[in-house]
């Protein structure tokens, strides 16, 4: 136990065992002086090996009496409980460290207060005379103190279970308290409730520290009991100590066996069999053990056992010296209650001095991403953000801690996947008997959401830029230090064009990918001086501070215009979108923030009416535009609902026969406010805000209803031609809304023609094959309309499932500016003929354009000179009568009257 031999021992002075600095002190001649006085003394002593190492002893010295009753010699008995009281001491640090930045009161079951600590005191106001014996309904807001919630709070805590959440509560002059508090119920060896202890964090100021419990351990010692077993394990003698330590007498338990002092579960168990085996072998065997009173009560004992042995070195009995450590496993358990009552609500990180963790709990390796393996021998700078690794403050910080000094406060830190998180945390030394500091252990709680919650107030969540709130203190600020500097700045309102297409056809995913690399890019475009802000959707604000001239403004409207037509690759997808930018000038166009968004909005509409992939500068007569614009928006909302559209039809003709083969359905809309409002203003408005998917239905759906009340009328099944959007054909789910439309209408599948613009058609080539395929394997025609005015290849072309080819107005109008538009259009009708596709020339208004068209062997149409579009009553008069209007039979002099007209007469619907 302390390293010598007994020859080294024998003859020398007990005090050559004491450390020097006891050896001369009262105390130490005073022990003796009791001992020489015959008085039996039993604690715990601090003793030096031959090493000049600490050893804790639990002894007992007992004097040896003459038959005078005069002390000769004293016997000493011992234990080594070095390991004991190094893990007590570690604990108690903790807890003294955790003491020193938490409030702490302690309650009954009941709600009685039984003591507080002098932080509870001061945050609350009170001396503990004054609240000692009271109730804690004291600290409960009035209107909280009856009500149920509480009622339930305290069962609870009675039941055994922990609450911890951020509480209301009033101190001693009714001012408001908020503390992040925890309820520990405080449990006997037992497992039962015996009290609560409350540990809190003043959280009113948003200041805590983090460690939620303490508590003062302190050991219970008790002199040494003494009893004798054969080695059969037979009771031959006890003493006084050791029958009082357990209630027998002895009597009761002489000649009886070892096992009547165990459980009856533990008598037969392996263990118990495997300790006799070892005594008998002759070995010594020291440990803690768990015995029974003769009244039933659980008592634990630090005992040793010892083999006697004869003089031929033979056992032949046990002896066993025990000490009472029940109160102090009761304290034990106490302390482990509260340990784990911290680790379940708190992250636990433990360092030694030079920052190299040791340990973890779960919520700590939670909270950072790292497993134990990960962080056990690291040093703790890894989760140290690189910025601040090397700031004065944090190598204080440490100097601090080696020194003994606790440190608290919030702490950035860098999870393992390179996320940051946020602690709320204290950094508290745990010190040794000598009080030297021997490791670290923090004790934290997360404040990520916190942190971010604060961020989200001022940031866009998807892209990191400064949110609306943000930006428009940005721009306040900028105006004042315009209007101190007599300078200029501008505002850039820049919307994306054609941005739902994206979402429509490849999923929002992709779509917040690719708003966060525009974000990525407008960042990089602009000087730091300059602030860009996502508004909302795809809508972005740039803000240009301290600006020379207008021209500036232009100059990077343009470039950011260039960046943003830099095709995108997101996801395996190469994507291509512009952008529109408004232009607006402090203090020229506007002195406050409100005011000049909405006039770099105005012009940003300006820029996306005119070109798009442009910017346009605000000017004041754009106002009355972008009220009209806004108007039409406004109405347009409700015209579904208030019913104010219509279908006007238009016919189409055999150019040969002058027969009507179709018509294609064209919307109108008339509305008691605006009047007869034309497709080319409200058919953009209703692209650009996203109307045009709800109308689009609406036209196809009406336009299927009429045609097949047509057919249910008696006339002949037609044909009948509707336009298609882009914002229509890029949504994924178009092909599965036509297919339903025309069951519910009961149309004939080939009796819809759907027509998509060229231009249309190679903005998304692969899609467009996808969904044209899908809608003629369904038996929907196809056309191509406005042919001519794209970019579409022939390889292209001759992958597409069409049915015609329309030809664009433009290339047959005998007034077209286009030297080789004969040659152009007579090249697509022998193409579109070579692949079996028929052809349509639209927009004729003249007996010459129909004659050019009949003599390159144009295949079918339409236009005002057969007819203007027309409600379906008079479109159904003329069909039914053949009676175009104009001279007809004299565009086509070799077809009778009857060559083009139905023959059959039939009731108009």
């Amino acid at each position: 136990m302390l390293g010598y031999t007994l020859a080294e021992l024998q003859g020398k002075h007990h005090s050559m065992l004491v450390p020097p600095e006891e050896r001369n002190a009262p105390a130490y001649r005073q022990f003796w002086a009791s001992l020489i006085a015959g008085k039996h003394i039993t604690a715990e002593y601090r003793h030096q090996n031959k090493d000049g190492e600490d050893v804790w002893l639990r002894a007992s010295y007992t004097p040896i009496l003459d038959l005078s009753g005069k002390p000769v010699r004293i016997i000493k008995f011992a234990t080594d409980i070095t390991n004991e009281k190094t893990y007590a001491l570690d604990q108690s640090q903790q807890l003294q460290a955790i003491s020193k930045n938490q409030a702490v009161i302690e309650l009954g079951l009941d709600g009685t207060i039984l003591n507080a600590n002098d932080r509870f005191l001061a945050l609350f106001g009170y001396s503990l005379a004054e609240i000692q014996g009271r109730h804690h309904l004291i600290f409960v807001p009035p209107e909280e103190r009856g009500a149920e919630p509480y009622r339930q709070f305290w069962q609870r805590l009675r039941t055994g279970q922990y609450q911890s959440a951020e509480y209301k509560r009033i101190g001693k002059a009714g001012r408001e308290i908020w503390l992040q508090a925890t309820y520990n119920p405080i449990l006997d060896a037992a497992g039962h409730p015996v009290r609560i202890l409350k540990v809190a964090t003043d959280v009113t100021a948003q200041k805590q520290a983090t460690a939620e419990f303490l508590s003062q351990i302190t050991a219970i010692h008790r002199t040494q009991a003494v009893i004798e077993f054969s080695l059969d394990g037979t009771i031959l003698n006890a003493n006084e100590n050791f029958c009082r330590l357990l209630g027998y007498r002895l009597e009761d338990i002489k000649g009886r066996p070892h096992g009547i002092l165990l459980d009856p579960t533990e008598r037969g168990s392996p263990e118990f069999t495997a300790l006799w085996e070892r005594l008998r072998a002759g070995e010594h065997v020291t440990g803690e053990f768990r015995r029974l009173a003769a009244d039933g009560r659980e008592v634990w004992i630090q005992a040793s056992y010892n083999t006697i042995h004869d003089s031929e070195g033979k056992p032949i009995r046990i002896v066993n010296f025990a000490t009472d450590i029940t109160a102090q496993r009761a304290e034990s358990a106490n302390l482990l209650s509260q340990i784990s009552a911290i680790h379940r609500t708190h992250a636990v990180l433990e360092l030694a001095l030079d920052g190299v963790i040791t340990k973890a709990n779960e919520k700590f390796l939670e909270m950072s991403g790292y497993t134990m393996a990960e962080l056990q021998g690291a040093h703790g700078d890894i989760m140290v953000p690189q910025d601040e690794l090397w700031l004065q403050a944090h190598r204080t910080m440490w100097a601090n801690l080696n020194q003994g000094h606790y440190e608290a406060g919030e702490y950035r830190r860098i999870g393992k996947d390179g996320r940051e998180f946020w602690l709320r945390a204290s950094f508290n030394p745990v010190l040794d008997a000598a009080g030297k500091p021997t490791k670290i252990v923090a004790f934290a709680s997360d404040m990520t959401r916190e942190k971010q919650a604060a961020a989200a107030a001022e940031l866009d969540a998807l892209t990191g830029l400064p949110n609306r709130i943000l930006m428009n203190d940005r721009i306040s600020q900028a105006i004042t230090l315009s209007r101190r500097h007599h300078s200029r700045l501008a505002l850039l309102f820049l919307d994306l064009d054609g941005f739902k297409k994206v979402n429509d056809s490849y999923g929002h995913p992709v779509g917040d990918k690719l708003l966060q690399a525009i974000a990525a890019r407008l960042t990089d475009a602009l000087r730091r001086s300059d602030t860009v802000s996502r508004q909302s959707g795809d809508e972005f604000l740039v803000l240009l501070a301290e600006l020379r001239a207008p021209e500036d403004a232009a100059l990077i409207s343009s470039n950011l215009l260039a960046e943003i037509a830099k095709p995108f690759t997101i996801d395996g997808h190469d994507l291509n979108i512009t952008t529109s930018i408004g232009i607006a000038l402090y203090p020229e166009d506007a002195a406050d923030p409100d005011s000049l968004i909405k006039n770099a909005d105005i012009a940003m509409y300006q820029a996306k009416e005119a070109h798009r992939n442009a910017y346009q500068f605000f000017r004041p007569s754009m106002n009355a535009r972008a009220q009209a614009r806004r108007s039409i928006e406004a109405n347009l909302r409700r015209a579904i609902e208030r019913d104010e559209f219509s279908l006007a039809y238009q016919p189409k003709i055999n150019i040969q026969t002058g027969e009507i083969i179709g018509a294609e359905a064209l919307i109108r809309w008339t509305n008691p406010e605006l009047g007869n409002v034309p497709p080319a203003r409200f058919i953009p408005v209703a692209e650009d805000c996203g109307l045009i998917t709800p109308i689009g239905a609406w036209v196809l759906r009406t336009a299927c209803t009429q045609a097949q009340a047509w057919v249910d009328a008696g006339a002949p099944q037609m044909r009948l031609a509707v336009n298609i959007s882009a914002m229509q054909f890029a949504n994924l789910g178009f092909p599965e809304m036509v297919e339903t439309i025309l069951e519910e209408t009961r149309l004939a599948p080939h009796a819809l023609e759907l027509e998509v613009s060229e231009k249309d058609l190679m903005k998304s080539p692969d899609l467009a094959i996808n969904v044209l395929q899908h809608l003629r394997d369904a038996g929907v025609m196809i056309a191509v309309d406005d042919f001519g005015t794209g970019v579409s290849s022939l390889s292209f072309l001759c992958r597409l499932p069409i049915r015609s080819l329309k030809i664009d107005e433009s290339f047959i109008r005998d007034h077209t500016p286009h030297e080789n538009a004969p040659r152009i259009v007579k090249s697509v009708i022998a193409m579109a003929h070579r692949l079996n596709w028929q052809v349509v020339g639209e927009g004729v208004e003249t007996q010459e354009e129909l004659d050019f068209l009949r003599a390159n062997d144009c295949d079918e149409a339409q236009g005002n000179y057969f007819g203007r579009a027309q409600p379906a009553e008079q479109f159904a008069a003329l069909r039914a009568t053949g009676i175009f209007g104009g001279n007809l039979k004299l565009a086509l002099p070799n077809a009778s009257l009857t060559n083009i007209t139905t023959t059959k007469e039939w009731p108009r619907p």
